[in-house]
């Protein structure tokens, strides 16, 4: 649920508008979408067939390549 997000936000003292959720489902971008966060989704061919609108990109997998990408997403 969406709750989860801000939820873990706030436990990291991140605000949500400067937070990206990792996800692995279209329904988990839907969620981060509803918290206000942005989001980065990995797809594999177990949930390709989801809807990802929304996403600010979609990775192939998690490796060191793909959290570049994501600290490239958060500026840093």
């Amino acid at each position: 649920p969406w709750e989860s997000w801000r939820l873990a936000g706030r436990q990291n003292g991140l605000r949500n508008t400067s937070a990206i959720a990792v996800t692995g489902s279209g329904y988990g971008v839907k969620s981060a979408l509803l918290a206000g966060m942005g989001s980065l989704a990995v797809v594999n061919d177990h949930v390709a067939y989801q809807d990802f609108g929304g996403v600010n990109a979609l990775l192939p997998e998690l490796s060191g390549k793909t959290a570049r990408r994501v600290l490239e997403r958060l500026g840093l």
